[in-house]
């Protein structure tokens, strides 16, 4: 900060001089030539004065006035009174405008003067005809071009004349004339008054300049310190992005070590036994593998701001149900006890994503039983806070007797790529991305989240979410209906039934003919989008049902798609079609709904969602 601070102080220092330098200048340019100004501005003033004396006198004149009076035929001396007693109110009244003013008339046919106001101090000279030596004399009689211009300075006094004229003829002149003592008088006040302008305006300035220097440095000192902690800030995160790199690294080497590791040892397996250890540790690996790419895909989308919220209506019970049968043989293989408390104020039903919601809980129960020791207790609550408008602010906390965070660790464990601490993740494992994606959630449902902890205590992570009540007694939600059809009571026996399977790749559809093996369901295959096309419009009233890939050849399965309900067949219209894709951004979903499509299956493909959605579209 030193280095700005003494680059400014010589900036100031030069722009002050800068500055001062002009002031000089025009302090002298305002003495040199204020007094030229003001003399001429006075001069303009005084042959004002003059012209409005000579709008008094009349159209005809002073014969006019003398005509008015019954004074035509009257002696010299008489016409000069009458006159002087007809102009000499205009002429005092005029002479009172400003002190050492006079003003007065000329008759050239009575060679006198009129009248020359103010009376008190030009009286006695009314009558008298101007003395030959006078300049005035001189200007009358030869024209001189003062007389025309209206304006000259003589001695003491600066006098304006002008001719008065009258059907072309001259007949007199008025005057009006100040003392220029006077007029000295009221320059060194003009001038002081200007010079007294200009040493404010430029103390005004000068501050001006000290205040926009004194803010620019404020700002400066503000964008440097943002500057320094957005570099703080970059780095941390490139810290936390590097660990970030690391543990995901760690995350995904480790399922796929165990999906190589276990599939080589029950490719040599000789017994059953030691086969089905080796699948169920294969799959084990592949879930943990799934739900790592699962955050990273839902970080992205909360990046991207593409993480949008897909409301419904579902019981609230049975979200809390599935929610705790996907951590129930965790809690299990730990030997810890979890309870569950469900304030019974909270309505059955409830409008919100609960597919997010149960992932917020998932999340923090997966927490709760990775941090608690073995044997140890986790508590899922929920309460109703209040309802307003069919609006519920549910709480839901999962509090656990686990290690516990501290105080500083708990600042950061809402940001992404960060855990409480790095050892955390190379104890405990995680990419550390759980909670920022919870949080981001929670938000989205209009309410937070917090953690209340302390070291070797346990934690608490406490949320508040909004839904709407729901319809009460309505039928279950669609949410529900994987799980509530696994309940693995109803059907999965499809024999005589059959659909299209349009998949390009040979191991994929390998999976899928083997997950519906015991089904009883035929299935065609097809390499391609046109293939697809078709198989079905060769074969009327063969398909119930089509599962199309997205990303195939030829022709993708958007367009395949949009083909087969365009063809000229009565099932084409009706036939379930429903996307079978790795892409499972909601752009993705609805794209292909606005294809045609009639659902949507994210890959990779879980058995027991494959046999719901044949139970959904095939009863």
């Amino acid at each position: 900060m030193k280095g700005p601070a003494v680059f400014h102080k010589r900036v100031f220092i030069i722009l002050v001089l800068c500055l001062t330098a002009p002031f000089i200048a025009t302090w002298y340019m305002v003495n040199y030539f204020s007094e030229t100004v003001f003399y001429e501005q006075q001069s303009a003033d005084l042959l004002s004065l003059a012209r409005v004396l000579d709008s008094r006198i009349g159209e005809d004149g002073y014969a006019g006035i003398l005509r008015e009076a019954g004074a035509e035929n009257a002696s010299r001396e008489e016409q000069i009174a009458v006159l002087n007693e007809a102009l000499r109110k205009d002429t005092d009244d005029l002479a009172s405008v400003a002190e050492g003013l006079g003003v007065g008339f000329y008759s050239l046919e009575l060679d006198a003067i009129l009248t020359y106001g103010p009376s008190s101090e030009f009286g006695d000279t009314i009558g008298n005809p101007i003395d030959p030596a006078h300049p005035g004399r001189e200007v009358m009689a030869t024209g001189r071009p003062e007389v025309r211009s209206g304006t000259m300075v003589r001695g003491d006094i600066m006098n304006a004349m002008l001719p008065v004229q009258r059907n072309g003829t001259v007949i007199g002149y008025i005057w009006a004339n100040q003392l220029t003592s006077e007029l000295n008088h009221r320059l060194r006040e003009s001038s002081a008054a200007i010079i007294t302008f200009l040493v404010l305006a430029y103390i005004l300035m000068v501050c001006i300049i000290l205040l926009f220097f004194r803010r620019m440095i404020q700002v400066e000192r503000k964008s440097l310190a943002a500057i320094e902690e957005a570099a703080e800030k970059a780095f941390a995160n490139a810290r936390a992005k590097s660990t970030f790199l690391a543990s995901m690294s760690h995350e995904i080497r480790t399922p796929m070590n165990a999906i190589i590791g276990m599939a080589s040892i029950g490719k040599s397996a000789a017994g059953i036994e030691r086969k089905d250890y080796s699948f169920g540790k294969i799959q084990d690996a592949s879930t943990h593998l799934l739900g790592v790419i699962n955050d990273v895909l839902d970080l992205s989308k909360i990046e991207s701001g593409k993480l949008e919220l897909s409301p419904a209506e579902f019981v609230f019970a049975q979200m809390i149900e599935r929610a705790r049968n996907v951590i129930d043989h965790r809690i299990a293989e730990e030997n810890q006890t979890l309870t569950t408390h469900i304030d019974e104020n909270i309505p059955e039903r409830l409008v919100c994503d609960d597919q997010r919601l149960a992932q917020v809980i998932v999340n923090l129960l997966s927490n709760a039983v990775k941090f608690t020791p073995k044997e140890g207790k986790i508590t899922l609550s929920a309460k109703l806070e209040q309802e307003a408008e069919g609006i519920c602010t549910l709480q839901i906390s999962v509090a656990d007797t686990g290690i516990g965070i501290s105080r500083e660790q708990q600042k950061r464990i809402f940001n992404s790529f960060e855990q409480a601490e790095a050892s955390t993740t190379r104890k405990y494992g995680g990419t550390g991305l759980g909670l920022s994606i919870s949080k981001n959630i929670v938000e989205q449902m209009g309410g937070h989240i917090r953690v209340d902890s302390e070291e070797g205590k346990g934690s608490a992570f406490i949320f508040t979410i909004q839904a709407a009540r729901g319809a009460a007694g309505g039928e279950n939600d669609t949410s529900g209906e994987a799980s509530a059809g696994q309940a693995a009571g109803q059907s999965t026996d499809f024999t005589g039934r059959r659909i299209l399977l349009a998949e390009d790749i040979e191991i994929n559809r390998e999976i899928i003919q083997a997950m519906l093996e015991t089904s009883g369901i035929g299935i065609d295959c097809a390499a391609n989008g046109a293939e697809a096309v078709r198989l079905f419009s060769r074969a009327p009233g063969r398909y119930d049902m089509i599962f199309m890939d997205v990303q195939i050849p030829e022709m993708d399965g958007l367009e395949a798609t949009g083909k087969i309900r365009a063809l000229d067949m009565p099932e084409a219209k009706t036939v379930p079609i429903v996307a079978m894709t790795a892409n499972v951004f909601r752009e993705d979903i609805e794209r292909c709904l606005a294809a045609g499509m009639d659902d949507h299956v994210g890959k990779p493909i879980d058995q027991d969602t494959v046999l719901a959605k044949l139970r959904q579209h095939l009863r």
